[in-house]
């Protein structure tokens, strides 16, 4: 007879995310707005600009749309490129999130340029860092 196979665990299930959204960035608890050219958090309210759109793209990732003109947001890690930016037709791998729960309302997100966690700066969001700490945090309003 054959051995009973080790049962294998169950997966972790990926979480789902509301389909509209604004983000606090965790260097000041402001605001993320898509300002076409670049991702700010330096907002005190929601407005539309401040609003951004969760899609799932599979492969617990997901596209992010911008609330300012409604294009998908691209990780632009290039050193001299450094910020997210709305500005996108389609979703290629640069505009492909994780987002992490933390827990708390609290998530991290990780870009699709190189798998590094986004950081808000205050006058830009950047995904470049190894590591999560308060400025690769953000809270997660859901606007449904």
């Amino acid at each position: 007879p054959e051995p009973t196979p080790v049962p294998t665990p169950a997966p972790t299930p990926i979480p789902t995310f509301p389909p509209l959204v604004a983000l606090k960035g965790g260097k000041n608890g402001l605001y993320c707005a898509d300002e076409k050219t670049k991702v700010v958090c330096d907002r005190t309210e929601i407005q539309d600009w401040e609003k951004f759109t969760i899609e799932d793209v599979g492969n617990g990732k997901v596209a992010l749309k911008g609330g300012q003109f409604g294009k998908y947001c691209r990780d632009r890690a290039e050193r001299d490129k450094r910020k997210i930016r709305c500005n996108a037709q389609h979703v290629d791998d640069r505009e492909k999130f994780e987002i992490h729960n933390l827990g708390a309302g609290k998530v991290a997100i990780k870009g699709g340029n190189q798998g590094l966690w986004c950081a808000d700066e205050g006058n830009t969001v950047v995904c470049d860092r190894p590591h999560i700490k308060s400025w690769e945090t953000f809270t997660i309003i859901d606007l449904r």
